[in-house]
């Protein structure tokens, strides 16, 4: 009698919303959703403090950068873009701790807040030591179309007087890629909407959420054509929870630059909050057609869609190329979605294998123990099929 395990592999699904409203995803490493610490959801005496990290990025061959880079931080499976780079690939962004103490929203993973700057690990830290705790929990790298970057762990550098000099990042020639995470359309952009975006920035790293929305949004009235703007201004909606406009603001990225890679990966995580799997494949398989080689997190992404649509083999397939993307391991989820799809094609033995590789990989995830018991339940299911 074949033995059924689809039962419990659905319950499975749950699991798999939770690491979708926590992208960040993409990896963010760890790459488990944030462990909140104080279990009465707040924080006392923050110690307000900040740190400036600055460095260069350089191409392996020593020729001229031929575009901005954009400079990424990749923290618990998440990424986040910092900042981009000047004509001279010089780059200089501030990391700072909250102004005063704030209470953890139960909803803090949700997915419009996919950045891993300082003050998103705060939130969900009672240590006294923030700037160094993001240092710890956080790596930095380069993102130019055609490239790949080396990664920088902001661990092992040094920090004084408020200041950490990464050195370069150096990038290394791929193959041909045609998306980017630099919109072309920002250089075409005229000085005033220029001036509201970087208002718009500058405002987000203070933390003046509704007044960076106001600029992004007088950005695109500008030059609407200004797709970063539309994007950034898509954000700032998802941080309010306003899907359908948010959705619309990527939609409009899109429409000035379809090359514009980031609104691919949002769309995907609006669609994922709300189950429309179909979404998800469609949204991240067109943004993997532009870059197959720099967004593991898509491809998870890309794999718990097809999963979810009952495609194990896709799914299979989307998570084995995201683990070979990923060789730093900064996005264990895939190897949990790789299990799943085992299970689901009832190889129980590979699916154990890959299920115990996340457990070890993160194991502070707060579902671990609900993983543990899916592990439990494969292995008896493996023994069944050798009766």
């Amino acid at each position: 009698m074949r033995p059924t395990g689809v039962a419990m592999l659905r319950i499975s699904l749950l699991l798999i919303l939770v690491f979708a409203s926590a992208l960040a995803s993409t990896a963010q490493s760890g790459g488990s959703p944030p462990v909140n610490i104080n279990s009465t959801n707040t924080i006392t005496a923050p110690t307000v403090n900040a740190t400036f990290v600055s460095g260069m990025v350089i191409i392996d061959d020593g020729t001229v950068l031929p575009g901005q880079v954009s400079i990424e931080s990749v923290c618990n499976g998440r990424t986040h873009i910092e900042t981009v780079t000047d004509s001279k690939g010089r780059f200089t962004f501030q990391i700072k701790s909250p102004r005063q103490p704030a209470v953890v929203s139960e909803d803090s993973s949700d997915t419009s807040q996919r950045s891993s700057d300082a003050a998103g690990l705060l939130n969900r830290r009672v240590n006294a030591d923030p700037i160094g705790d993001y240092l710890r929990n956080c790596r930095l790298r380069g993102y130019l179309s055609g490239f790949r970057s080396n990664i920088v762990d902001l661990s092992t550098t040094g920090s004084a007087a408020g200041m950490t000099d990464v050195g370069s990042l150096v990038l290394h020639r791929l193959a041909q890629v045609e998306g980017s995470t630099v919109s072309v359309t920002t250089a075409q952009a005229p000085p005033d909407a220029k001036k509201e975006f970087e208002n718009g920035r500058n405002s987000e790293k203070d933390e003046k959420w509704e007044a960076a929305e106001k600029h992004f949004a007088r950005a695109v009235q500008e030059y609407p054509q200004f797709a970063l703007a539309w994007y950034e201004l898509g954000r700032m909606q998802m941080r309010k929870k306003d899907s359908e406009a948010a959705r619309k603001s990527f939609h409009q990225a899109l429409s000035a630059d379809a090359k514009f890679v980031s609104p691919y990966h949002q769309l995907a995580e609006l669609a994922a909050r709300e189950n429309n799997w179909k979404e998800v494949v469609d949204a991240t398989g067109t943004l993997l057609k532009l870059d197959p080689v720099n967004f593991p997190e898509d491809w998870w992404l890309n794999a718990v869609g097809n999963y979810s649509l009952n495609s194990f083999d896709v799914a299979e397939a989307s998570a084995r190329h995201g683990l070979d993307l990923d060789k730093e391991r900064e996005y264990p989820r895939l190897e949990y979605i790789l299990g799943l799809s085992l299970a689901q094609k009832h190889d129980y033995s590979g699916a154990l294998e890959h299920i115990h590789n996340y457990l070890r990989l993160a194991p502070l995830d707060p579902d671990a123990e609900n993983v543990r018991k899916q592990a439990n339940t494969i292995a008896r299911l493996a023994q069944n099929t050798q009766k």
